[in-house]
């Protein structure tokens, strides 16, 4: 929780191998655990967050579990790259981890500008448009940048008119 009160949201940016990105929004963490796979029938991905205050929380991945690459905690500027070189035998399951922290470079948001320029908007003039055709044009720039919502289609917009909301005010 912040000092005035209110909750702190981050956005988790999930990356695969494809260029694929999903975005969701997390509340109260303090930063990423673990990663891992378990195989069966079926390959299962989960994502461990340490959570500010109680349990942590576990994210199930199901989009090519084996397939992901990087993990971004945008809002903590925390990055990790996912390498599933640990292999361990329970049973008749086998459970294959590992990552290590690297820098975020800030991609995501400088794919997000060039996009802007490429199709000539202006961020003040996207914040000032109505719900309907801001999530419109957002949506239009979520896919030029292969970034969509993993659960909640709120959390793609939200995160890219937070994006937009960052330029405005770097500019200001």
């Amino acid at each position: 929780m912040r000092s005035d009160g209110k909750m702190e949201t981050n956005f988790l940016i999930l990356e695969w191998s494809d260029g694929w990105r999903e975005v969701i929004r997390v509340s109260s963490i303090k930063g990423f655990l673990r990663y891992y796979v378990i195989q069966r029938m079926e390959n299962v991905g989960r994502l461990v967050l340490d959570k500010v205050e109680g349990y942590p929380e576990l994210l199930i991945i199901e989009r090519k579990p084996r397939d992901l690459s990087k993990i971004v905690l945008y809002g903590m500027n925390k990055a990790y790259r996912v390498n599933l070189r640990r292999k361990e035998r329970f049973g008749d399951k086998v459970e294959l981890s590992g990552h290590e922290e690297v820098e975020d470079s800030g991609e995501i948001k400088k794919e997000f500008v060039n996009a802007l320029r490429k199709r000539g908007y202006d961020p003040n003039a996207l914040l000032s448009l109505k719900d309907d055709e801001l999530k419109e044009r957002l949506k239009e720039l979520g896919n030029e940048i292969n970034l969509y919502p993993s659960v909640d289609p709120r959390d793609a917009f939200d995160f890219m008119k937070l994006l937009l909301e960052e330029l405005v005010k770097s500019k200001s």
